[in-house]
């Protein structure tokens, strides 16, 4: 029997988008900084596009960022009607401990998405060989949404 190709199985909890995120980002390490943007559609499955934006400076750009979202809320509108997830993960070099430098990216994201309307995305972090939330999706815990 045939494994179900990964976008087809459902992202429905904050627990399989940590997961999802450690199989697409594998392996995980990063030399340079970049944001990574996937797209889940209302049933948790995925769009088949995971977007790499490479080569991101070590400080948070607001207006950079602003565009960025602009995109990917475009592209949720699109290919979702509106009702889909816009999942970020910020990939650095390092440790996958959160800097105040990864908060203020997370708080960029947060100002731009909420500019934008953005209400339904989450952010990871990837770095040393690990994955972790720094901004969780607003569903709950344990239940699908």
């Amino acid at each position: 029997m045939a494994s179900p190709r990964l976008a087809d199985v459902p992202v429905t909890t904050p627990r399989a988008l940590h997961r999802r995120w450690a199989d697409v980002l594998e392996p995980l390490s990063a030399d340079t900084r970049s944001l990574w943007l996937m797209w889940l559609r209302a049933d948790g499955t995925a769009l088949p596009l995971v977007v790499p934006v490479d080569q991101l400076p070590r400080e948070a750009d607001p207006d950079t960022l602003a565009r960025l979202v602009e995109v990917a809320a475009g592209l949720r509108d699109e290919h979702t009607g509106g009702t889909g997830h816009v999942a970020a993960a910020l990939c650095r070099p390092g440790h996958a401990t959160c800097t105040a430098n990864d908060r203020r990216w997370a708080d960029e994201l947060g100002r731009a998405a909420a500019a934008a309307g953005l209400t339904d995305w989450s952010l990871h972090l990837a770095a040393g060989g690990e994955v972790v939330p720094l901004v969780a999706p607003p569903w709950p815990a344990g239940d699908e949404r």
